[in-house]
């Protein structure tokens, strides 16, 4: 968890695709079942989105941030904002 150059928070969260993704930093394929990293953004209007990355490529991002810091995974558990009624 950090901020970023435009004041927006920062969330890193480990995870595994459920879907096929687009990396943002090298812009290569995320594979359903790859490890990856979700960041999340919320910016100081409390408007929130999301990105999905490859864990190196997370890495080159974190290298930018401000004001990093690390939290215990049980702490952040829930904050995944409403479910979107989504049916599998």
């Amino acid at each position: 968890m950090g901020k970023d150059f435009d004041g927006n928070t920062v969330v890193f969260s480990f995870t595994i695709s459920h879907s096929l993704y687009t990396c943002p930093g090298c812009h290569g394929a995320i594979e359903v079942g790859g490890e990856h990293t979700l960041v999340r953004y919320v910016e100081p209007d409390g408007e929130a989105w999301h990105q999905h990355w490859h864990r190196d490529c997370a890495r080159n991002l974190e290298r930018e941030m401000k004001h990093l810091q690390t939290r215990p995974a049980a702490e952040l558990q829930g904050r995944r904002g409403p479910k979107t009624g989504r049916r599998r």
